[in-house]
């Protein structure tokens, strides 16, 4: 087993590598890290924002560091925002 550090170092290389981001079993398969260690390493990289997420349950989808999930977030605020035409 690594320690969380070093496996959060391993994921974000690895969804760092993918424009469209990774499931958590495909994080799996690539780093080699067993089922039960990942949902550690994947709320450290979510706590420190090393990785951000999109979607929920097993159809969620993780990037790197603020990753698509956020900058949608941000064009949605925007034009719910924007002051009405009148």
């Amino acid at each position: 087993m690594k320690d969380i550090v070093s496996a959060l170092d391993d994921v974000v290389k690895v969804v760092s590598a993918s424009s469209r981001g990774l499931r958590a079993e495909e994080i799996r398969d690539k780093v080699g890290l067993q089922s039960k260690e990942m949902p550690r390493v994947l709320k450290e990289g979510l706590a420190t924002k090393r990785l951000s997420k999109k979607g929920e349950k097993r159809a969620t989808t993780y990037f790197a560091g603020k990753g698509k999930a956020k900058a949608s977030r941000k064009r949605k605020a925007s034009t719910n925002g924007a002051p009405a035409a009148s």
